[in-house]
């Protein structure tokens, strides 16, 4: 059979509608989430969404709980998932870890640069405006640009991934699904700015740890192709 007979008898697991309700149904769920905390916030604390202060940098007053969420929530993305399976197909279960363990050196580079920058900088929002004190307007236009090139090549990865999911569960429109997908995001981060990213990164985190538990569990523990760990080790040794 040929590569695009056989694309083209691809059959969607589920329908458009479960598509559209996801991406448009849980997106706005979230956003609704997130606009009543804020609320929340502005109502019973002295911290408002409308101070510049609170709204980029969420009043200097993030704790590493809610910092350790964000950087899961924002590495989880379509191409650490793609390259984790990769890893974890091509050199077994230790794939993904040493795939893992990768990314904490990076982590520990940046902890002594962030302690640095808070020590020299601490009055600082963002590298550009170090950079621009450091070095110039010149390098500061300079590394605006590759902030802003950055961005957009990772949000358009992030929305292509997202996509490509979502169209291969549901039969979902593509251009559809790139539409609606960051709409729901937009609207809480105009809104409660930095500390509703924070909370919502949270949130991210707890399904996705949730999601990984009963997978670790059903393979580990109650599957039947598997039959547990020694099962799992038998067919491993089979396999070699």
């Amino acid at each position: 059979m040929s590569l695009d007979a056989s694309v083209s008898e691809f059959e969607p697991l589920l329908g458009q509608s479960v598509g559209y309700g996801v991406v448009v149904g849980v997106g706005f769920f979230f956003a609704g989430v997130m606009l009543v905390l804020t609320y929340l916030q502005t109502r019973y604390t002295t911290m408002s969404p409308g101070s510049s202060e609170e709204f980029t940098s969420a009043s200097r007053n993030v704790k590493p709980g809610l910092v350790c969420c964000g950087i899961v929530s924002a590495w989880t993305w379509s191409a650490t998932l793609l390259q984790s399976s990769t890893a974890a197909y091509t050199f077994g279960i230790s794939g993904p870890w040493w795939y893992g363990v990768g990314g904490t050196i990076q982590l520990a580079i940046f902890g002594m640069v962030a302690a640095k920058v808070k020590m020299n900088a601490n009055g600082a929002h963002t590298f550009l405006e170090i950079v621009q004190v450091r070095f110039g307007t010149g390098p500061h236009l300079l590394f605006t640009f590759y902030g802003f090139l950055c961005n957009l090549i990772v949000c358009g990865s992030l929305l292509l991934g997202g996509s490509a999911t979502v169209t291969a569960l549901t039969g979902m429109n593509t251009d559809a699904a790139c539409m609606l997908l960051p709409i729901g995001i937009a609207v809480y981060v105009l809104v409660g700015g930095l500390r509703a990213t924070f909370i919502c990164d949270w949130s991210h985190t707890v399904i996705l740890f949730i999601i990984i538990y009963l997978f670790i569990f059903k393979t580990y523990g109650t599957s039947q192709e598997t039959e547990g760990v020694s099962g799992l080790y038998d067919l491993l040794q089979a396999a070699l």
